[in-house]
This record gives C-alpha cells, structure tokens and sequence, in this order.
C-alpha cells in the first residue's frame, strides 16, 4: 500500500502535474521542504538528472494511480460494524496498540487475543526448554 505524506502529496503531485517530460529546475526545487524529494528519491517516485533536474518516474505516477483509486468500499455493507465501532460491545477492557493508543476490545475478542498470546508463549518456552 502506497503511503504519502502531508508533503510528499503536494510535491509529487506538481511532478505529476506537470507530465513526465518536464524537469523541476534546482533553483525551483529550493523554494520547497526538501524533505519530500529525498524520501521519494529513495522510494524511486521522482529522479535527478544533473543539467535538467526532477521528473516523476513511473514509479511515482503509479504510488499516485494506487493513492488516488484505493477502493474503501466494504465488501459486505450489511454486515454489523466490528467492536471496535459498536458501543454496546464492551465498555472495557482496553488492547494498547504499539503507538499507545487504546482500542476497545469485546470479552470474546479479548479471550481470543489472550488465548492466542498464551499459546504462542507457551510453543516458544517449548521450543526453548528442548
């Protein structure tokens, strides 16, 4: 999945917009976050070619087609909101994710993440204890 940032967007959208047979000059490149081109420089959505300057390669034109038409849309609509979504499905406990933020968990869901955890703790002691 294609992940652009508040600047990488706006830059590699000016490179796209401007078609890939033209060239962002140096001087016109220094008026803006600097940034933006050395990420996509390394994830190969726009190249440097010294006497002319930046373009967007296709690599980049195709990190704007997967941005710009990623479907959103549920495959099944009718199906009920997970508990991440429903209020009536648990007021507590809360699963902490890596970045701290707490999300809500059902007992089942909960019981089954335990579960889930227990078991892999238990085959890794396993493993060591042979």
């Amino acid at each position: 999945m294609t992940r652009l940032s508040n600047r990488q967007w706006p830059m590699l959208k000016m490179l796209y917009d401007n078609g890939s047979d033209h060239y962002m000059t140096i001087e016109d490149a220094q008026q803006f976050d600097q940034r933006p081109f050395r990420s996509m420089l390394i994830q190969g959505w726009c190249a440097f070619r010294p006497g002319r300057g930046f373009h967007i390669t296709k690599a980049g034109k195709a990190a704007m087609y997967e941005f710009q038409s990623t479907d959103i849309v549920r495959k099944n609509p009718a199906q009920p909101l997970t508990a991440y979504f429903d209020p009536t499905a648990a007021v507590e406990p809360f699963m902490y994710l890596a970045c701290g933020i707490p999300v809500m968990l059902s007992q089942a869901e909960l019981e089954g993440w335990l579960g889930q955890a227990l078991r892999s703790r238990l085959a890794g002691l396993k493993q060591f204890a042979q």
